[in-house]
């Protein structure tokens, strides 16, 4: 499942007009009929009116019935904003900080949020709880951040809604309460925020602050992915695919990984990629799976830059091209990916795709191995000594797969110590009582190559080559010869 998303980090910046008080201003306004508003709010303004003043300086910011000016705009909003007209002064605040009509000032925005805040401007109240966030203009400080915020989230300001359930989930100016984040989101969701919408789903997916409940997170994600989020969109498309939350349906997961993976949603576009290069709801087509997967990988998705590596080993969907395995691989290996790490040891200690290295080689295999990545750790044990003879392990299949899945059960767990302590009768029992188990359909076929591909290694290096035979046979990991 996709991670939740994060604070809202911009500034509302609606120019708003004053609403109607009986003035020709507002009302031209009010009708759109901007030509006479301008002239009828320049004759207000210049007779010192403050809400014609604040909708003079509208008109200037929009260009609407005149040429837009953002100098003249700021000009009006401060006459209006110096009258203590407070959508002035939070438009003023706005164009402070962002420099708009004059220069860029976090310090004169602060002082304008704030005197519209103080007088319960929930608008206000939100931006200035942003700049306390960001620190600009102010001394960062994430407890003020959660006073404003509260203050305009109470008005039923959803941004601030969403922004408190924020602080809240990671901590921030207050103790951390998943709880208490769940129900600020579901507030600002109720009310069409999308980043609410997808974190109030992952919350129910992951059951963090609330009992856990797939069909609740089903529900939220297709509110947001309906209005084209793209996270949202992906996480329903795992949903689908994993059926949780929903029945199984590939085609479905496809359809949704579809509508990320063309808004250019890495994670989709990966997802997407490993469905076709499995035939998944989609007929098997390594081409369309090698263009996903290179849209992810550039983007830097270290799964993508895996799966495409592979793809170029075995010259499906693209031609046969070693060099550029070691390139992927490189570029996944680079961000931790473990899998790869091996691999690109791997291709070190062949000299495929690269110059043979053996010391790059052992640094790759080091790197994973450090991960409990346990080929990488066998390989360690019989490198260089019996140098580009490690077997090369096929691409994991994974929605998020980790190899300490395996690592954690316990019979490989047991048969790996036996061996380690050589008691072969001992260790051959506990793999016996694993592989019962791998027949079940539960237990991923990917998983069980890679168990048994690390335990083949260690019978390699301890001698036991009837019983590497064995394993080799049943999982077709390739029995190599030993050399002294």
């Amino acid at each position: 499942m996709q991670k939740a998303t994060g604070i809202i980090f911009l500034f509302i910046s609606v120019f708003l007009a004053i609403p109607a008080f009986g003035g020709a201003c507002s009302a031209f306004i009010e009708s759109e009929e901007y030509t006479s508003a301008f002239v009828a709010c320049s004759k207000e303004a210049n007779d010192g009116d403050a809400g014609a003043q604040a909708n003079l300086a509208f008109l200037y910011a929009q260009g609407k019935g005149i040429e837009q000016s953002y100098a003249e705009a700021a000009d009006w909003y401060r006459r209006a904003a110096e009258q203590g007209e407070v959508t002035a002064q939070n438009s003023l605040a706005l164009m402070c900080a962002e420099g708009q009509g004059l220069s860029q000032d976090y310090a004169e925005a602060v002082w304008w949020f704030r005197r519209a805040a103080e007088q319960g401007y929930a608008l206000a109240q939100y931006n200035l709880g942003l700049l306390h966030y960001e620190g600009q203009g102010v001394t960062q400080d994430y407890a003020q951040a959660e006073t404003w915020y509260r203050l305009a989230a109470v008005q039923g300001y959803a941004s601030a809604q969403y922004n408190l359930g924020f602080l809240y989930r990671e901590g921030k100016g207050v103790p951390q309460d998943h709880g208490e984040a769940v129900k600020w989101f579901r507030k600002a969701a109720e009310q069409g925020i999308l980043q609410a919408q997808v974190d109030i789903a992952y919350a129910y997916a992951e059951g963090r602050g609330v009992a856990q409940n797939y069909y609740e997170a089903v529900k939220w994600y297709r509110a947001a992915a309906e209005k084209g989020h793209a996270l949202a969109q992906n996480s329903l498309g795992l949903l689908f695919a994993e059926g949780e939350g929903v029945s199984q349906d590939y085609a479905e997961a496809v359809k949704w990984f579809r509508k990320a993976a063309d808004q250019g949603d890495a994670l989709a576009q990966h997802n997407l990629g490993f469905l076709y290069a499995e035939g998944t709801g989609v007929p098997r087509d390594y081409r369309e799976a090698a263009k996903w997967y290179e849209l992810a990988a550039v983007q830097g998705e270290a799964p993508a830059q895996y799966h495409l590596a592979y793809l170029y080993i075995e010259g499906k969907g693209v031609t046969q091209d070693y060099a550029a395995a070691a390139k992927w691989f490189h570029q996944a290996a680079e961000q931790g990916h473990a899998s790869a790490q091996y691999n690109l040891g791997y291709l070190y200690s062949k000299g495929e795709g690269v110059a043979q290295d053996h010391e790059e080689a052992r640094k790759w295999f080091r790197k994973a191995a450090e991960q409990e990545y346990l080929p990488a750790q066998e390989a360690m044990k019989i490198y260089p000594r019996n140098a580009g003879h490690c077997p090369r392990l096929p691409p994991g299949k994974d929605f998020g797969f980790s190899v300490q899945d395996y690592l954690n059960n316990p019979e490989i767990s047991k048969a790996a110590a036996a061996y380690m302590d050589r008691k072969y009768a001992e260790a051959e029992r506990y793999f016996s009582a694993f592989l019962q188990r791998a027949d079940e359909p539960s237990v991923h076929e990917g998983l069980r190559t890679y168990a048994a591909s690390g335990l083949f290694s260690t019978l390699c290096e301890l001698g036991k080559h009837e019983a590497a035979a064995r394993i080799s046979r049943q999982y077709r990991v390739p029995v190599v010869t030993r050399t002294e």
